[in-house]
């Protein structure tokens, strides 16, 4: 097998791993029997936990950004700029399964140096361009602060998702990536009465 295959496989083993146990439950032998390689095998690759952990999250996370960026070059107007990065987002928050579970479990459990390097590998460039585009839309006072309440709706709405089913007069799909996009984009119609343009949002 080659140098590259071997580091895509324990990537892709360690992910799983960290996403379904977390960071302090996962050793570098349980990543190693789950790749098929010894433990100093593993070492050759990554010199400790830490550096898996934060290898793991860029290479669940690399993909994402080309999607939007080549997305949101097809509108021209704010307004549908920010419509589009609204679809990707939550179309990321619940497509993409093994992304969310690995993200949250560092949100829960990462230490600060962990969600440091989160905060700038994952969330730093979307974020960056959420609040670009408000700014563009909309003129609100606070544009990073809204940028956080959009982000928050998101993830929030993901993951009181899961007990929808489970409460009274609640149907499974109040939370479908349908469901949660228009209402996000509700919530930006009413909340951006000054915006610049006129449009959708």
């Amino acid at each position: 097998m080659q140098k590259k295959d071997t580091q895509e496989n324990i990537l892709k083993a360690a992910s799983l791993l960290f996403a379904a146990k977390g960071y302090s439950a996962v050793s570098m032998r349980d990543v190693a029997v789950a790749v098929g390689v010894t433990v100093a095998n593993l070492y050759h690759y990554f010199k400790d936990k830490e550096e898996l952990i934060r290898a793991s999250v860029s290479h669940v996370f690399s993909e994402r950004m080309y999607t939007i960026e080549g997305l949101l070059d097809r509108h021209s107007s704010p307004d549908d700029r920010l419509e589009a990065f609204v679809t990707w987002f939550v179309e990321t928050v619940y497509g993409e399964e093994l992304f969310m579970r690995l993200i949250l479990r560092e949100l829960l459990d990462g230490t600060e140096e962990r969600l440091e390097y989160v905060a700038k590998t994952v969330f730093k460039e979307p974020f960056d361009l959420l609040t670009r585009l408000i700014e563009d839309c909309a003129d609100m006072p606070d544009p990073v602060m809204t940028a956080a309440a959009v982000a928050s709706l998101i993830l929030g709405s993901y993951q009181i998702g899961r007990v929808l089913p489970f409460l009274p007069n609640c149907r499974l799909e109040r939370s479908t990536v349908e469901t949660v996009t228009n209402l996000v984009l509700m919530v930006l119609r009413a909340t951006f009465p000054n915006k610049k343009d006129s449009g959708k949002i």
